[in-house]
Formats: C-alpha cells, sequence, structure tokens
C-alpha cells in the first residue's frame, strides 16, 4: 500500500488511500478498501490510525454480509465478528471499543454464542461505567432468558445504572 512504509505518516496516508479507494467508486471499491484497512491494521498495529481503520474494516463487511471461518469458535460466522473481536481485545479502552463490543455482543447473539455475547457486553460495562448502552441490563436479559442462569442474572441486574432508561425494569426482576 504505501512507498515508504517506515515513515511516521505512512498508516494516516494508508488509511487516507482506504477512504479514498472506498469512494472510489469502482466494482472492486469495498473489497480493495477493506484490504487496506486490514493491511494498515496489520503493519501499524501501534498507530493511532489502527482502531479506526479495524472499525472501518468491520463496517464494510457488515455492509457486504461476508463470512469466514473463526479459528477461535472454529464455526463460519460474520467476518466483522473477527474484525470487531480484534479491536475489542487489541485497543480494549480504545473509544470505538464501546461501539465496537455492543456490536460484536449482537453478531455474537445472531450466531447463537449467548455466553460470549454476555460476557462481551459485560467487558463493555466494565471498560465503561458510562456507556451509552444498557449493557448490565441487555446482559441481565441473555443470562435470564437464554443462558437460564439466575445467579448471573441477578447480579447482571444489581449492576444497572440508576441512569438507565430500564433502571426501574432491572429493580422489578430483583423482587
Amino acid at each position: 500500500g504505501t512507498r515508504y512504509p517506515a515513515h511516521h505518516r505512512a498508516p494516516e496516508a494508508l488509511y487516507r488511500l482506504a477512504q479514498l479507494t472506498l469512494g472510489s467508486g469502482r466494482a472492486s471499491a469495498d473489497e480493495d478498501a477493506r484490504a487496506l484497512f486490514g493491511e494498515l491494521a496489520d503493519h501499524y498495529g501501534r498507530s493511532p490510525w489502527a482502531p479506526q481503520a479495524l472499525a472501518d474494516r468491520a463496517g464494510i463487511e457488515q455492509r457486504l454480509k461476508l463470512r469466514e471461518i473463526d479459528r477461535t469458535l472454529a464455526t463460519s460466522v460474520p467476518s466483522a465478528l473477527v474484525t470487531l473481536r480484534r479491536l475489542t481485545e487489541a485497543y480494549p479502552s480504545h473509544p470505538l471499543a464501546e461501539q465496537s463490543c455492543w456490536t460484536l455482543a449482537t453478531l455474537y447473539e445472531g450466531i447463537n454464542r449467548q455466553a460470549q455475547a454476555a460476557a462481551t457486553l459485560e467487558k463493555l460495562a466494565a471498560t465503561f461505567p458510562s456507556t451509552r448502552y444498557d449493557a448490565w441490563f441487555r446482559a441481565g436479559e441473555i443470562y435470564e432468558r437464554r443462558l437460564k442462569d439466575k445467579d448471573k442474572a441477578r447480579a447482571a441486574y444489581e449492576r444497572v445504572p440508576a441512569t438507565s432508561p430500564r433502571y426501574g425494569e432491572a429493580r422489578k426482576k430483583l423482587r
């Protein structure tokens, strides 16, 4: 992707190239941009551009509904799941990890991996205590309805913050 790979601005240049490629209107624009975002994350993982590149790559993968075999889960999954998991593991406190965790939990639910979905929501709520997402409540619902684990459901409902629009509902579930 770049003529001067060791230059300090190479990650930004690669990111901009991916953006321009995405907007080029070419038939292969999405796949080419996805590859460039991936190259940036692979070669410049310590760059501040890497988390955004992974988020943009996941967006393309979701839009195209791409799937791949996930080595961790040993099954076919949406490609965005693999990319978002990488983002949340490599950059757990980055601001993009907040939305990425929420989306990742949804993707886990979509492939019936409820335990991973709940764990991802707990990670979201613990890492971002002031999150705009209702992570503790949703984790509680997964534990209660899908995993039939009343103790973990109760623990999650107890942690729903008073600022949550579903705080009252969580309190009712604790009775």
